[in-house]
């Protein structure tokens, strides 16, 4: 499948990739929220420019709430799977 990406939102998304080690994790693993402080340490070092970097922090907090529930249904869909395969082991 291809994507195609509006020319505007090229620097938020880079930026989002940037930050993949800046979420907060649950007792389970599962991201659900970003570490701000560590983000906002982040835009500071890396966008001089106080238009730019409110712009992107506005463009991360969009793309923080959309990602949550992917993450947790990918969380939940692995764990009704290793809950099938435990099943499936404990019948063999």
């Amino acid at each position: 499948m291809r994507y195609e990406m509006w020319p505007d939102n090229r620097a938020s998304f880079a930026l989002y990739g940037e930050l993949f080690t800046r979420w907060q994790k649950d007792a389970n693993g599962v991201n659900y929220a970003f570490s701000w402080p560590a983000v906002m340490a982040h835009l500071a070092f890396t966008i001089p420019n106080k238009a730019e970097r409110r712009e992107r922090y506005d463009d991360l907090v969009v793309m923080e709430q959309a990602a949550i529930p992917v993450h947790y249904d990918m969380a939940e869909a692995a764990m009704e799977a290793a809950q099938r395969e435990a099943k499936q082991q404990q019948k063999s």
